[in-house]
């Protein structure tokens, strides 16, 4: 099987639609998460509290993050991208997955079927990152830290939080100089497994196709 990861790192903004033109951002725990171009060009920076935005640009537009709404549009985008994949699976908060293996006749390529779907989500106002693997795993990694290789991935873009592994996990790992998948790939399972757990060491095998990484397929709407 062959893996497109399709992320939508600026979805949780793009589901707003008054958030283009004038100066908007968007909050999580009160603290800026992402900005339009208009407040970044105001000097408004990400991790920004609200107060401090708003003496930055008094007429600032600003939404709390909708999780709920970005389930559905991120629901919505993937019954459109059915017509790339008869295989469509979500992996929430920003990810769509497609098995592209069965489309490439039809699509020639691909690098055609990816450049499609990009330009598709565009038109639908979204930006989008895509990456292919053989796991879904790799694919989301890939994805979410636009590198092409898993080696390169930083472990805060790598999912891993996705997966049910703990976020002290990438701190431990950070207090011991390990920023990325590169190292991981290389240690001893036994060793990862006795220090971190099995749920990292479940995500390492699906990652690399050791163990199998079965996902639920969608359905479209009707």
């Amino acid at each position: 099987m062959l893996w497109l990861a399709i992320h939508f790192p600026r979805l949780p903004l793009e589901i707003f639609s008054d958030a283009s033109s004038e100066p908007a951002v968007v909050l999580e725990n009160n603290r800026v998460l992402l900005r339009n171009q208009a407040a970044q060009a105001s000097g408004i920076t990400l991790g920004t509290t609200l107060a401090t935005a708003h003496s930055i640009v008094p007429g600032l537009k600003h939404k709390h993050r909708a999780p709920v709404a970005e389930l559905r549009k991120l629901t919505t985008l993937a019954d459109t991208l059915y017509r790339f994949s008869s295989y469509v699976s979500l992996q929430p908060p920003d990810c769509i997955l497609l098995e592209i293996g069965a489309s490439l006749k039809l699509f020639g390529s691909s690098t055609q079927l990816r450049e499609q779907v990009v330009v598709l989500c565009h038109e639908l106002g979204h930006q989008a990152v895509v990456r292919e693997a053989q796991t879904p795993w790799a694919a989301i990694a890939l994805a979410r830290s636009g590198q092409q290789t898993l080696a390169q991935v930083s472990l805060a873009d790598a999912g891993l939080e996705l997966a049910g592994i703990k976020a002290d996990v990438v701190e431990r790992f950070a207090n011991m100089g390990i920023y990325t998948l590169g190292p991981l790939l290389n240690m001893s399972a036994k060793s990862l497994g006795r220090r971190f757990g099995k749920p990292l060491l479940t995500y390492l095998a699906q990652l690399t196709g050791d163990l199998p990484d079965p996902r639920v397929a969608t359905s479209p709407a009707a």
